[in-house]
């Protein structure tokens, strides 16, 4: 303790560096300069657009509401009901609220809500197969996110979006792959099992397109279990449309039909008529394979009217229903059809994937590689200067924690001694204490006997006292009734009599002065001879001496022994004794 007291100062000096450094090593960069506050109902609308989008679209209706009374929510209040819309697949009206939303962000200044903006703005051009407004948006969020907050499922939702538009639009597998390995590996470190599902999903998708089929149904069930319990009707509508495909692909038409008749039915009370349309353009492909083409035909003519008129229009989809639906008309000999389906099928191809799309494209993405070298090189000099910071201070820490292990060592030297006379101090009080507890111990054993014995002075005077009264009783049984009846009466109201048991209770107290009052509480459902059967066991007496203090034949006592076993619910190896002996 004097060793502490005198260096106290420069202990305390010693853990403030190793404090500095652990804030250095693990906090750095970890905050971000454009942080914004989020309140309780802004963090659970949030959650609620991730599973639950009934309950999400009435809280952020309420939120709105009040944000009309003040202007810095209405940045957020318009992007929540953007990011509803898109999360529905009603897209018609999402540009407004987008717009709308980042005026008032730049307003207020509010940088995070900027870069989640362009980051929903990137899915939604994604969603209209609008690539290279989509890339840009994309890249952009990433550019933010990557240097302020990184491993956020901000983060991991734009790797996701990128992941889709490589791989639904550009058809780059291989890029692809590696945005959703991203997307997942920060989903997985949030716990985020909505994100995790949607790669799955996507990853179900490619196993099927390259006939992986069992890496393909292990994927898309893990997706569809997620979101069955999120309850995100959406995403399973499309799950469900991924494992009719693949059913088809395994020849297996009714569970193919199966599966598209659930996706259907949930499309159809979801009033979704983009997911309607593609459903309905999956019926075309099995009754295709069937080789029903009048039934095909209908449902291909049936799934384009649904994506051309839908406020819920998605390019791709109608593009691959004017495709399948030409193919087919030539099939069936309608070639005049089929070559003004092939027409409208190309126009649309080369709006999409044409050459100034995919050159636009390119430039975007080579101007994306630029930035993000930029941004790695910023990055790499920040983390450079700050090693240096750290280092610098380990090097001082460690300095200091010679120099204080050093003043140890000397002072080490001095105390011993007094350290030595301490323990011996100690090792003496330790054995007198010891001494003193062996001595209470003893004396507590004496005194237990001392009652044991007094306990039993008293059983043996009950015990002579009734086999006198037996004795009498037997005599008198042979004399005249007449004569004797008051005193065959006396001697048995005067057997085994409350105050010899009141004498005994009290004796038996002082010794197990808790014995009566557990069994009361626990097992109230004993007699009072059941308990005082208890009481002559926990003293260890025999069921002969017991039977005989109370007056009663041996089989008696096994009876009632039976019975109190019965009450306490003893198993058959429980030993009735040692139970009471332990109460």
């Amino acid at each position: 303790m004097g060793l502490i007291k005198k260096y106290k100062y420069y202990i305390a000096l010693t853990v403030a560096i190793i404090v500095v450094i652990s804030y250095y090593i693990f906090n750095k960069n970890k905050e971000s300069p454009y942080k914004s506050e989020y309140t309780e109902t802004e963090i659970l609308i949030d959650s609620l657009l991730t599973y639950d989008l009934k309950s999400s679209e009435i809280l952020i209706g309420k939120y709105f509401k009040n944000a009309t009374e003040n202007e810095e929510n209405l940045g957020k209040a318009y992007f929540y009901k953007a990011s509803l819309l898109v999360r529905k697949n009603k897209l018609d009206s999402v540009s407004y609220f987008l717009d709308t939303a980042k005026i008032y962000a730049v307003k207020n200044n509010d940088r995070l809500l900027e870069a989640r903006l362009t980051s929903l703005n990137g899915f939604y051009f994604l969603f209209k197969d609008n690539y290279p407004n989509s890339m840009e948006n994309l890249f952009s969020a990433l550019s933010f996110f990557k240097s302020n907050y990184d491993n956020s499922n901000y983060l991991a939702d734009v790797y996701s979006g990128l992941g889709g538009l490589y791989y639904y639009g550009l058809k780059e597998e291989g890029k692809a792959i590696s945005f959703y390995k991203k997307a997942y590996k920060i989903y997985d470190i949030n716990n985020n099992s909505r994100g995790k599902a949607i790669v799955y999903g996507n990853f179900g998708n490619m196993f099927l397109h390259k006939k992986s089929y069992v890496e393909a149904k292990e994927n898309l069930r893990k997706s569809y279990q997620i979101f069955e319990e999120l309850g995100d009707t959406a995403n399973l509508i499309r799950i469900l449309i991924f494992l009719s495909a693949l059913e088809l692909e395994l020849n297996q038409v009714s569970e193919s039909l199966g599966y598209l008749d659930k996706a259907s039915e949930l499309a159809v009370l979801e009033n979704d008529h983009a997911l309607i349309g593609i459903a309905l353009l999956n019926y075309g492909y099995v009754y295709e394979s069937l080789n029903n083409y009048d039934k095909a035909v209908e449902y291909y003519e049936e799934a384009y009217n649904h994506t051309i008129n839908s406020n819920q229009y998605f390019p791709i989809e109608h593009l691959n229903t004017l495709k399948r639906f030409s193919e087919l008309l030539r099939k069936t000999k309608k070639y005049e059809e089929s070559l003004n389906y092939l027409d409208k099928y190309y126009t649309m191809k080369d709006s999409l994937n044409g050459v100034k799309v995919r050159q636009r494209v390119e430039e975007l993405e080579w101007g994306n590689i630029l930035k993000e070298n930029l941004l790695e090189y910023e990055i790499s000099k920040q983390k450079y200067k700050n090693h240096i910071k750290t280092y610098l201070i380990i090097i001082i820490s460690v300095l200091s924690s010679i120099v204080f292990i050093y003043l140890l060592y000397r002072s080490n030297k001095k105390t011993l001694k007094i350290s030595k006379l301490e323990n011996v101090y100690l090792l003496e009080n330790i054995k007198k204490e010891e001494e003193l507890n062996k001595i209470r111990e003893e004396k507590h054993l004496a005194e237990i006997e001392s009652k044991n014995k007094e306990l039993m002075g008293i059983n043996v005077q009950l015990l002579f006292k009734n086999r006198l009264l037996n004795e009498i009783e037997n005599i008198v049984k042979d004399k005249s009734k007449n004569i004797y009846s008051e005193i065959e009466k006396s001697i048995k109201q005067n057997r085994n009599s409350e105050k010899d048991w009141e004498q005994f209770e009290q004796v038996f107290e002082k010794i197990h002065p808790s014995f009566f009052k557990h069994i009361q509480d626990n097992y109230s459902i004993l007699t009072k001879t059941e308990k005082r059967i208890c009481a002559y066991i926990k003293i260890n007496m025999s069921n002969h001496e017991i039977a005989s203090l109370l007056n009663v034949d041996y089989l008696s006592i096994i009876k009632s022994r039976y019975r109190i076993r019965k009450k306490l619910k003893l198993k058959n190896e429980e030993d009735l004794d040692e139970i009471i002996h332990s109460l």
